[in-house]
């Protein structure tokens, strides 16, 4: 599994407090695995190194992470009530982008050695799941542009934003609703850079270089991926980004009394979620499985 891809699993887990953060989290190392296997048919040796591995990076992001999680909810929550700004949402997103750079740093070590490890039948493999995955995010827009994709944009969003607030209202849907006259479908041009991005991972396999070459070619796969961009997704990713944040901005601040009260509480509740988990936190040993770092220090003796 990619480091970015144990992101995403992680993070869409967690938000996920319709099903229970804490159940979610605490069920982590099972998806994330199962996540994984969608990619790669493991075998026994890999597939105990990733649960090892999982173990010890679990146990440092509920430890380190979490409350970093929970005081920005708190700060937010704070935010809301007082009223948002365009300022506010910027810092916000700038907090988010640093927990998911330390995940992903974090994540490093352990998918660059489970990605060096893999066959060349396993490589052939990563490749198709990447493939199925890509196509698994555009089937629900294909063969739809135009106004019909806009409107379901404008429907995703409005789920989104009404987890968090409750029912919107008609003024809210129509904020919503030309806001769309802003947004630009960047599917097509998402599904390039991953392509890309995709190829320079599989093609670092394939080199077979040293471990420790490996390893530093795939660090800066997963930190820079925005090398793989390209213009044409550059330019949607900034435009959609700037639409986002003034959106974000006027729905806050259009908020009724009891949505401003749902909205907060679903902070402080996500907020404190995070904060048990901390407080239950059992100590984990060092894993004990390791695949070609621990058959080099062998070699080396």
């Amino acid at each position: 599994m990619t480091g970015a891809r144990l992101g995403t699993v992680l993070l869409l887990a967690l938000m996920c407090a319709g099903c229970g953060v804490k159940t979610a989290y605490n069920n982590l190392d099972r998806l994330i695995v199962w996540a994984a296997k969608d990619f790669i048919d493991f075998d026994a040796q890999q597939t105990n190194y990733l649960k090892a591995e999982l173990d010890v990076l679990l146990y440092w992001h509920r430890t380190t992470q979490l409350p970093l999680y929970a005081d920005g909810l708190r700060a937010l929550e704070r935010d809301v009530r007082r009223g948002v700004d365009l300022e506010t949402v910027v810092a916000m997103e700038s907090k988010v982008k640093q927990w998911g750079e330390s995940l992903t740093r974090a994540s490093v070590p352990l998918a660059a050695e489970l990605l060096y490890s893999l066959t060349d039948e396993q490589i052939l493999g990563l490749e198709e799941g990447f493939e199925a995955d890509n196509l698994e995010y555009l089937e629900p827009y294909e063969g739809i542009a135009g106004a019909e994709r806009v409107a379901v944009w404008a429907e995703e969003f409005g789920d989104a934003f009404e987890f968090m607030s409750g029912r919107l209202s008609k003024e809210q849907v129509r904020i919503i609703d030309r806001y769309g006259e802003r947004y630009r479908s960047d599917d097509e041009a998402w599904l390039d850079y991953r392509r890309r991005w995709q190829a320079a991972v599989v093609n670092l396999i394939r080199e077979r270089k040293s471990y420790e070459a490996f390893e530093l070619g795939y660090r800066d796969l997963a930190l820079n991926r925005e090398r793989f961009y390209g213009d044409a997704y550059r330019a949607l990713f900034e435009h959609n980004e700037a639409m986002y944040r003034d959106l974000t901005v006027e729905l806050l601040r259009a908020l009724t009394d009891k949505q401003e009260d749902r909205f907060t509480d679903r902070l402080l509740g996500i907020a404190e979620d995070f904060e048990q988990l901390v407080a239950v936190a059992k100590p984990v040993g060092p894993p004990a499985a390791c695949l070609v770092t621990c058959r080099a220090a062998v070699s080396a003796q």
